[in-house]
């Protein structure tokens, strides 16, 4: 119930060891993890991605931001040395406002 209210993901979909569909909570993610979200969903971590069809997501949590930003599976130039700095990662709590589904490594950042 508490997730609920909170509107946080407590399992998330991730395909682990070849295993598509394998429902993890979010507390046993490994790094290696390949996460399926989909639209309307909350960043379940901190997650690097590397397949996208044109995902936006709400960054206001982490900088009041209003405006969608646009993330891409390129790292950018900072971002290949900094996964802060990197324009395809996700944060934890971040909403997913436009997305079909999207694959994402799992990072222990």
């Amino acid at each position: 119930m508490d997730a609920f209210k909170t509107g946080q993901v407590t399992f998330v979909d991730v395909v682990r060891n070849g295993n598509p569909n394998t429902k993890v909570n979010v507390f046993d993610l490994v790094v290696g993890d390949v996460v399926n979200i989909r639209n309307g969903e909350k960043t379940c971590a901190d997650i690097r991605v590397f397949q996208s069809n044109g995902i936006k997501v709400d960054n206001s949590p982490l900088n009041g931001e209003t405006k969608a930003v646009t993330i891409n599976s390129e790292p950018g130039e900072k971002g290949i040395h900094d996964a802060m700095e990197a324009s395809n990662m996700m944060f934890y709590s971040t909403l997913i406002k436009e997305a079909i589904i999207i694959f994402f490594y799992y990072l222990n950042i």
